[in-house]
């Protein structure tokens, strides 16, 4: 895994680049959030104004690229982005922009079998924060995007966080998040009886609401209690059910 980063005062390049082989497990590293036989290669930029001016106190924008392979050479990740951001004389910030992705394949998704094309998405994102300089922030994130196969999703999001003590730190988000998975796995199964497996997938029409409680309260620097709470309700419903 390395990084490179350039960063002038208007300027931010950025580079990143990581490798988890086949072999690699959870237990190397004590955690792991992403898949093993990972390569990844992301490179970006911003271009900003740093210097407060009129209304605003900062103001740019940038981009990104991602891919992903597995040792094979199947391409699993090309993501691009791009950006623009702001913050105001009162210190809130704002930042929006679109993302996209084109066609690849996904080894993981039929847990086992052969790897399934995942259709090009593409969409656009916003998000507000208010001065983080405070004892009390608050936050707003929504996103909405879709794929050429009819599938498509939105996301909406909203956390308050306090710290009233040095000691207590705590906040309290809600998310919603809808959307048509237009294909979704339901079970490896031979459904056919010709003692072949097949990967059976359906058409996900879901909702899901869900409320996040986090709290930390440091006793010393190296003794906290942290507590963490996320119900969740969740609807959804198949349709278009089919193997292959």
């Amino acid at each position: 895994m390395t990084n490179f980063n350039v960063s002038p005062k208007h300027l931010n390049v950025f580079t990143h680049y990581a490798r988890f082989g086949k072999e690699f497990r959870p237990n190397d590293i004590g955690f792991f959030r992403v898949r093993a036989n990972r390569n990844q290669a992301n490179a970006g930029m911003e271009v900003f104004n740093p210097d407060p001016w009129k209304g605003l106190r900062r103001i740019g924008s940038g981009f990104s690229v991602s891919r992903g392979w597995t040792d094979e050479r199947l391409v699993w990740q090309n993501y691009r982005e791009f950006w623009v951001f702001t913050q105001f004389r009162n210190f809130w910030a704002t930042n929006g922009g679109m993302f996209a992705e084109s066609d690849v394949q996904d080894d993981l998704d039929t847990r086992g079998g052969p790897p399934r094309l995942k259709p090009a998405y593409k969409g656009v994102f916003y998000n507000l924060n208010s001065d983080n300089r405070k004892s009390w922030r608050w936050n707003l994130y929504a996103n909405r995007g879709g794929n050429d196969e009819g599938g498509w999703f939105s996301n909406l999001n909203t956390n308050v966080s306090f710290q009233p003590t040095d000691r207590l730190l705590g906040s309290v988000g809600i998310g919603y998040s809808f959307g048509i998975d237009s294909a979704q796995g339901i079970a490896n199964t031979d459904a056919d009886r010709d003692a072949v497996t097949d990967h059976v997938y359906g058409t996900l029409n879901r909702d899901v609401l869900d409320v996040t409680i986090r709290g930390t309260y440091s006793f010393h620097r190296d003794l906290t209690l942290q507590a963490y709470l996320q119900p969740f309700i969740a609807c959804a419903d198949y349709s278009d059910i089919r193997s292959f």
